[in-house]
């Protein structure tokens, strides 16, 4: 379960585990747990919902962006 927790933060800010690592203590994960990432995984490349451009509106609607 922790793997597929730090997953979807790494997906959403790769540079994640890094701020962590420099003891920035206030850092956390800015997923929203939208599955947009698991739902894509195989299908296209793996890409959070805040950082895919163009999404159709009716996606947008789903996810309430």
């Amino acid at each position: 379960f922790e793997m597929v927790q730090m997953g979807r933060a790494l997906i959403n800010e790769p540079d994640f585990v890094n701020k962590m690592l420099a003891g920035d203590m206030a850092t956390r994960s800015g997923c929203d747990h939208k599955d947009y990432c698991i739902a894509r995984m195989y299908s296209v490349d793996m890409k959070c919902c805040h950082h895919c451009q163009n999404l159709p509106e009716v996606v947008r609607k789903e996810l309430k962006l």
